[in-house]
């Protein structure tokens, strides 16, 4: 069952070659954004299939 988002992010599956890095541009957010949203993830360590929440609004 996918992970149910916080208000103001969309659900983002991980593919291959994905960085928070570029996941927040294509977003237009921040790395930062990202991690506050997803405590416990590893940025380094991405796992393809994987679900977390990007951040819709720049707060």
């Amino acid at each position: 069952m996918p992970r149910e988002c916080p208000a103001d992010t969309i659900p983002y599956t991980i593919k291959a070659g994905d960085t928070l890095y570029k996941i927040a541009l294509e977003y237009d957010t921040t790395v930062d954004e990202i991690l506050n949203v997803n405590p416990g993830i590893d940025p380094l360590n991405l796992m393809i299939g994987s679900q977390i929440c990007v951040p819709t609004l720049r707060h």
